[in-house]
C-alpha cells in the first residue's frame, strides 16, 4: 500500500484554499502544513482546514515536516523568493503562476532549476480544461494548417490600488500568460518569427502580433488594454472554426452548423483544479501526466517577452 503523499501549502488565499479543495478529493493526499506570514490568518485558515501544523518560517516546516510535494499559492510579489528558497530542498513544488513577475527572474529561476535538477509544476489550469483536452484530442491527427486567434484584455487602472507599479508594468507575466500559453498547446513547430504591429508602452491600449511557426501554423495576439474586451479564443483547421468563448466552453462551426461540444464536470471546483490534482497523483504514481514543467512554461513566458518587446 502506497504511504500517502505529505503536502506543504503555502499561501493561505482564496487559490490555496481551491488547491487544498481540488488534492483533497483523492485519499492519496494528506495535507500535514501550511506556512504564512500572517499568523492570525493562517491560524484560521489551518483551523478550518483542519491542518495541524502551520509556521511562518519556510525552512522550519520544510525540515520539521518533510512533505513530499509543496504547494505554494501566494502573491505575485513573494512567489519568487518563495521558490529560490524551496529548491534547496528535495520536494517536488507545485505553484501558482507566475514563478517571476518579470521575465529576468522567471529566467534565473528556471536556470537555477535547471543546475539543481528540481522537478517544479506551474499550474496552468487551463491546460486542463476538458475544453481544451477535448479539442487536443479532436484535432491531433489533422495535418492542415492551424490558425489560433488570441483575444486578451486586462483593465490596467484597477490594479493601482492592490499592485505596486513594477507588477503593472509586468502584468502580462501574471495575467497573460494563461491566454498566450494558448500558443504554446495549439500551435505546432518551433517559433520562426513574431512581426509585432503595436507595442507595449506607458499608456497600452492595443497590442498586436503575428507569430510564424515552423509547422506554417499561424498565431495572432491581441492584447486589449483598459478597455473591456472578453478572452476568447480561435483555432481555425480543415475549414472548421472552434472557439474558447468563455474558455470554460467550446463550440464548432462549419459554415452554417453549429455544434456545441460538452465540457468540463468539475463544476464544484476551481475549472481544471480537479483534473490538475489528478495529474500531480499521476506523477507520483509513475503513470502518464500531462502537467507544465519549468521548461515547458518558460516557453510562454519567452513568447511574452519577444511580443512585447
Amino acid at each position: 500500500m502506497m504511504l500517502k503523499i505529505r503536502i506543504l501549502l503555502v499561501g493561505t488565499g482564496n487559490i490555496a484554499r481551491e488547491h487544498y479543495k481540488a488534492f483533497s478529493c483523492f485519499n492519496d493526499f494528506e495535507f500535514v502544513g501550511v506556512v504564512a506570514r500572517n499568523k492570525k490568518k493562517m491560524s484560521k485558515f489551518a483551523n478550518d482546514l483542519k491542518i495541524s501544523y502551520f509556521s511562518n518560517n519556510l525552512e522550519k516546516a520544510h525540515k520539521k515536516l518533510k512533505p513530499d510535494l509543496v504547494i505554494v499559492a501566494t502573491s505575485i510579489i513573494n512567489t519568487y523568493k518563495i521558490c529560490l528558497k524551496l529548491i534547496n530542498f528535495n520536494s517536488v513544488i507545485f505553484v501558482e503562476k507566475p514563478l517571476g513577475f518579470k521575465y529576468a527572474e522567471t529566467k534565473k529561476l528556471v536556470n537555477l532549476i535547471n543546475i539543481k535538477k528540481r522537478k517544479v509544476f506551474v499550474a496552468l489550469n487551463r491546460r486542463n480544461y476538458n475544453s481544451t483536452r477535448k479539442l487536443q484530442k479532436s484535432i491531433s491527427k489533422k495535418v492542415g494548417q492551424r490558425v489560433v486567434i488570441v483575444n486578451d484584455q486586462t483593465i490596467l487602472n484597477k490594479l493601482n490600488k492592490n499592485f505596486p507599479s513594477k507588477i503593472i508594468k509586468n502584468y502580462m507575466y501574471a495575467n497573460s500568460i494563461h491566454l498566450i500559453d494558448y500558443f504554446s498547446i495549439f500551435c505546432r513547430g518551433k517559433l520562426k518569427n513574431i512581426q509585432t504591429f503595436n507595442k507595449f508602452n506607458k499608456e497600452p491600449f492595443f497590442v498586436s502580433s503575428k507569430l510564424h511557426f515552423s509547422s506554417g501554423d499561424l498565431g495572432i495576439y491581441s492584447g486589449v488594454y483598459d478597455r473591456e474586451s472578453p478572452w476568447y479564443v480561435s483555432v481555425f483547421v480543415d475549414e472548421k472554426t472552434y472557439v474558447f468563448k468563455p474558455l470554460e466552453k467550446i463550440s464548432s462551426s462549419t459554415k452554417l452548423f453549429k455544434k456545441k461540444i460538452k465540457f468540463s464536470n468539475d463544476d464544484k471546483f476551481k475549472p481544471g483544479f480537479k483534473l490538475q490534482a489528478k495529474e500531480v497523483l499521476n506523477f507520483f504514481k509513475k503513470n502518464p501526466y500531462n502537467l507544465v514543467d519549468h521548461k515547458e512554461y518558460f516557453k510562454s513566458v519567452e513568447l511574452i517577452k519577444k511580443i512585447y518587446k
